[in-house]
């Protein structure tokens, strides 16, 4: 990685502000796309749209849709807070840490996509349930319910910002495409349509103006 992408050429107030530009993206494009599911034409086959997000039906697509939008709200809160905060004087000692024992870290697995809680928290119960979470694990989780792959207009901007968060969000980001495309070709036998190829099908009515 060259040092114009290392996680230390930003300083926290300019990572902070790149940071939320991106998920403002995200809230706006979260927006247009609970609005075309909303309008979307009920006699249309929903087979291509269940492929292209790797679940079975339209209702969790809506659903997890819903979630992710409120999880990007909830990300914007902590960030404009975060943004807000004065910076920490330098000269002032910071009071001694009392050493305690760090509780084992979960190892993340790309395969773990499991829908959202019911019924949908509120922002501010994501704001503090989000709290302690890498910044760039949540909008992982945003991207992948929103549908949002390789062949989108965001992806560049996305994926620059993820590279210089220090939890390898961009790999993981890459997995779970991966894996939900894996997830479209085992579903699609499931529903009929088992010869139908959408690799490179983004859902014109998913994408932003």
């Amino acid at each position: 990685m060259s040092a114009a992408l290392s996680p230390f050429s930003l300083e926290p107030a300019a990572r902070a502000s790149r940071l939320l530009g991106v998920v403002r993206s995200l809230i706006a494009f979260g927006r247009h796309l609970a609005d075309a599911l909303l309008h979307r034409d009920s006699n249309e086959s929903p087979v291509r749209l269940i492929r292209h997000f790797g679940v079975r039906t339209v209702a969790e697509i809506v659903e997890r849709v819903a979630y992710a939008l409120r999880l990007a709200m909830a990300l914007e809160v902590r960030l404009s807070r975060w943004q807000s905060k004065p910076p920490v004087s330098r000269t002032v000692a910071a009071p001694a840490r009392v050493r305690t024992q760090a509780a084992p870290r979960v190892k993340w697995d790309p395969e773990a996509d499991e829908p959202p809680p019911e019924p949908l928290p509120g922002v501010e119960e994501l704001v503090r349930m989000i709290r302690k979470r890498p910044v760039g694990d949540v909008i992982v989780e945003i991207c992948r319910e929103f549908g949002i792959a390789s062949n989108h207009p965001l992806w560049r901007e996305i994926y620059d910002a993820l590279l210089v968060e220090p939890t390898n969000s961009a790999i993981r980001w890459v997995q779970v495409i991966v894996h939900r495309r894996y997830m479209s070709w085992t579903i699609a036998p499931l529903i009929g349509e088992e010869t139908v190829d959408d690799s490179f099908w983004p859902p014109a009515l998913l994408m932003p103006p």
